[in-house]
């Protein structure tokens, strides 16, 4: 109950963060004191969006203290209970232990700044596209080529929405593009000279590759070319 600040956890809710039925009792104070300190001021806000009627369920994800001291990520939904004034009364609610995902997509997140970092210390230039043409990601001097300061302005735009290279050479990248899709293969493209929008060339040594997930689909093609 909202208004009395009545609570109810579950036996199971307990045992989630390790302790027993008898261990934690049922008040508010039990959950507050346990919630990442990071966390509580968004989860407070979303709860008060939803108590306000503003949103149709409340959803949120965050961590709570277990027993032996390391925190556990938690998927929290639920839904309010309004009187006829539009108040509300009740809080319904669950919990389900998410840690393993969370893990999983911290070790990705990790394991992409890395690739990151790799890329951006390259000499060559590195991009990768979807089949559509759009930028997926790139490294640092790449970006810079394209007159941008960080990859993440180069992501979901296209060769031609930069006033970088020679209609020639966009034209040439397309038709290289369209081969790798066609044929998912390999190959590598041997000093070509790359024309630029203001005049100048640069001759290039590219290598473009199909741009597959683990399981064999294909999101595109892979890119690196140096100066040569």
């Amino acid at each position: 109950h909202i208004a009395d600040d009545h609570v109810f956890y579950s036996p199971r809710w307990k045992e989630l963060l390790g302790y027993t039925d008898e261990e934690l009792p049922n008040d508010r104070s039990a959950w507050r004191s346990r919630v990442h300190p990071d966390d509580y001021d968004r989860i407070q806000a979303l709860m008060q969006v939803h108590l306000q009627g503003q949103s149709e369920t409340y959803k949120a994800e965050y961590r709570l203290r277990h027993k032996s001291g390391h925190y556990v990520w938690i998927l929290s939904r639920g839904r309010a209970i309004f009187n006829e004034a539009g108040e509300p009364i009740r809080f319904v609610g669950s919990h389900v232990d998410i840690s393993d995902r969370k893990q999983a997509e911290l070790d990705l997140q990790a394991s992409q700044q890395l690739l990151q970092m790799v890329f951006n210390h390259l000499p060559q230039r590195v991009f990768w596209k979807d089949y559509q043409g759009r930028f997926l990601g790139c490294n640092q001097i790449f970006a810079q080529d394209m007159g941008v300061n960080h990859p993440s302005q180069v992501i979901g735009k296209t060769d031609y929405d930069f006033d970088v290279f020679s209609p020639e050479s966009l034209d040439l990248f397309l038709e290289r593009d369209r081969q790798i899709i066609r044929g998912g293969e390999t190959i590598t493209f041997d000093e070509c000279v790359q024309s630029y929008a203001d005049g100048r060339q640069r001759w290039v040594s590219t290598t473009k590759a199909p741009f597959k997930t683990p399981e064999g689909e294909l999101l595109g093609i892979f890119c690196c070319y140096e100066d040569v």
